[in-house]
């Protein structure tokens, strides 16, 4: 188990999807690796 330290970046306003997608932006930025998103959730419902 580890600690992943997640930013701010808006990339959507779900944010649960988009501490996930923080998370893995900071994982890659931390290798050098250039990512960009493009994520669609419209008609994205919540269960439960």
């Amino acid at each position: 188990m580890g600690y992943i330290e997640t930013g701010n970046r808006p990339f959507c306003k779900n944010s649960v999807v988009n501490t996930l997608l923080n998370a893995k932006y900071n994982q890659a930025s931390e290798q050098n690796i250039d990512c960009f998103f493009s994520i669609s959730i419209d008609g994205f419902t919540k269960t439960g």
